[in-house]
């Protein structure tokens, strides 16, 4: 990011997605079209409590804010995908009865945003493929960097280099690539918020800035004791060493001033 980014620190409470609002409120107030501007949030919940809220408030449809989003799904229309394209739950077992004992039992389809913990052997060797991705370091550094794995070091690269085969021969991209591929194709806004930022990857970091290269403005709002990914990778330094214009929301609307202060000590 750069010197046209505001770092917008907001605690539990202190009115962030009312005051991205506000800056969302002042950019159509000033002329820039609801489509030139984009609200990324790490999560679903967050991207629908944004929609729903602003398109309450500015009196829009959903098909009016194309860009308030999560950034899996920003970086799934950038591609224009459709669901064939993407690896789901069929294609995963296919490749685990190939491959032998790698069973699964979660769903996967274009939705998928983190691979969840535990399951069949399958599950597990897809989860630490994508905390390497998320990390955008190899498969052994990030095997090795975890304590009481269930999976062999043999076993997630044999997985890995097998899913890597598998994609190749059917054309298909699983949810992993989206943020990747994605970066050879531009983005052109004038405004760019990124919500829950100090849970974003380092594959999402150079996700985001990539497609806030062109913005005019750019505010990335947070609260570094909030990360709560840190097990896919959540990449709070990053956030936290960000440069711009700094802002802090200090008065929590949500909690009462005892609670507050424990908090906050």
């Amino acid at each position: 990011m750069s010197s046209r980014s505001t770092i917008l620190f907001g605690p539990p409470g202190t009115g962030k997605t009312t005051s991205v609002l506000d800056i969302v409120d002042e950019d159509l107030k000033g002329g820039t079209p609801p489509d030139r501007i984009g609200f990324f949030a790490f999560t679903r919940k967050a991207a629908g409590e944004a929609v729903s809220r602003a398109t309450e408030r500015f009196n829009y449809d959903r098909d009016d804010l194309p860009w308030f989003r999560t950034l899996h799904s920003a970086a799934f229309k950038m591609l224009n995908l459709g669901r064939e394209r993407v690896m789901a739950t069929h294609h995963y077992k296919e490749l685990g009865t190939a491959l032998g004992s790698f069973t699964f039992k979660y769903n996967y389809d274009e939705t998928t945003e983190r691979a969840p913990q535990g399951g069949g052997l399958g599950d597990r060797a897809l989860a630490l493929y994508a905390l390497a991705r998320a990390r955008c370091g190899s498969i052994e550094q990030c095997w090795r960097s975890l304590d009481e794995l269930d999976i062999s070091l043999l076993d997630a690269e044999r997985f890995a280099a097998a899913l890597y085969e598998y994609k190749q021969a059917m054309g298909l991209l699983d949810f992993c690539d989206f943020l990747e591929t994605s970066r050879h194709t531009a983005l052109d806004l004038d405004t760019i918020i990124i919500d829950e930022a100090q849970d974003l990857t380092f594959q999402q970091w150079t996700f985001a800035r990539h497609i806030g290269r062109s913005a005019k403005k750019v505010i990335l709002a947070g609260d570094d004791d909030q990360t709560v990914f840190q097990w896919s990778g959540a990449d709070v330094r990053t956030f936290l060493s960000l440069k711009g214009d700094l802002r802090v929301l200090p008065e929590s609307y949500r909690l009462p001033r005892s609670i507050w202060s424990k908090v906050d000590a």
